[in-house]
């Protein structure tokens, strides 16, 4: 390998297409995701461009690890250095990245939670727009070991109890939709139901929550789901919003 490849000065040689390939991939990190999330092509498209960029920068700092190898073991190397720019966009990306997928890795390969299992609380605005886009199924039980899967990953995932109306606890519900960036699309005060639709930053990937208030007589309780359009697995995504919304829900009853 040529020991000016890596040089921080202009690159000369064969390899000299390997830092603007690094450069691009910093680009197409972020390219691929936003041309998804604005419908130019499906998300399995943006995926694969996340993909090619890390696997890029992963190429590139493997690379630098052996010319590092080659410095230290071999000192009479002096025309050998880094090229810091490029590993700066390299580390970018590798850790970009990797910050995303290692909190997710444990999660199980399911779209679909609920705080109530047996049987969720069922979808009525969500279910003729998820038709119109040929979305994932509502049906919580279309995987037949859903409930095992979320009861293993997601153990504290159960309706709130409040002491308050129902009615209070409905409007306070909308209010944490809302301020979590949700849009309402149901907002039915008779039968204490809402639906609202999650965006993604990232990606734009777009998940249906319902929160569905039910009075007793001495409480009220809040079951909520929240179900992916698209995908198999949601990465955890659904829960942890699940979870969001337990804790504000909390913070009113403090």
């Amino acid at each position: 390998m040529d020991r000016d490849i890596f040089l921080f000065r202009p690159l000369k040689g064969r390899y000299i297409w390997l830092a603007p390939m690094v450069y691009a991939s910093a680009l197409v990190l972020f390219v691929g995701p936003l041309l998804s999330r604005i419908d130019l092509f499906s998300y399995t498209v943006g995926l694969l461009f996340v993909f090619l960029s890390f696997s890029i920068a992963v190429f590139f700092l493997f690379v630098e690890t052996i010319v590092l190898l080659r410095i230290l073991l071999f000192k009479g190397l002096k025309n050998t250095s880094f090229h810091l720019s490029s590993i700066f966009f390299a580390l970018f990306v590798f850790i970009t990245v990797l910050t995303q997928l290692l909190p997710v890795l444990d999660k199980p390969m399911i779209h679909n939670v609920s705080t109530n299992t047996q049987p969720p609380p069922s979808f009525v605005k969500a279910i003729p727009i998820r038709s119109l886009l040929n979305a994932n199924t509502t049906n919580y039980r279309f995987n037949p070991e859903n409930v095992e899967l979320q009861k293993q990953a997601y153990s504290g995932l159960t309706p709130y109890v409040s002491k308050r109306s129902g009615e209070d606890l409905f409007i306070e519900a909308q209010r944490i939709l809302e301020s979590l960036g949700m849009e309402i699309i149901s907002s039915d005060l008779d039968s204490l139901r809402l639906e609202a639709v999650a965006t993604s930053f990232w990606f734009g990937f777009k998940d249906d929550v319902l929160v569905q208030i039910r009075e007793y007589e001495d409480a009220s309780l809040a079951e909520i789901r929240s179900v992916s359009r698209v995908g198999v697995s949601d990465l955890g995504a659904n829960a942890s919003r699940i979870y969001r919304i337990l804790e504000e829900l909390k913070k009113i009853d403090a």
